[in-house]
């Protein structure tokens, strides 16, 4: 088995959230993980980056969950820890979480 199989096996059932995921090095990260089976959720403060990579993902075939989230704030990151909670908690198959941070902001 070949490192991209292998990765699609580890990826599967798991939701993914990655953080400027509208844009840049993000997106591509969300892209990859989405290609390799992971449940993504990108997250962005700028809707306008959301609604574009979410159709980028459309385009693709890939399904992605668009958060508007600002990683400044404590209480949107927590309102977003509870969403991704419940949907893996609540959904059949799903076994864990990943989180993956990108972009240049000062988190709380």
């Amino acid at each position: 088995m070949g490192f991209w199989e292998s990765l699609s096996l580890v990826l599967a059932h798991k939701v993914a959230i990655v953080t400027g995921g509208g844009t840049g090095i993000g997106k591509a990260v969300a892209a990859s993980l989405a290609r390799n089976g992971a449940r993504v959720a990108i997250a962005s403060r700028n809707r306008g980056h959301i609604e574009a990579a979410k159709a980028d993902f459309e385009k693709l075939g890939l399904p992605v969950l668009g958060l508007p989230m600002d990683l400044r704030k404590k209480n949107q990151i927590q309102q977003t820890e509870l969403v991704c909670y419940l949907a893996s908690d609540l959904a059949t198959g799903i076994t864990g979480q990943a989180i993956n941070i990108c972009g240049g902001q000062t988190m709380v």
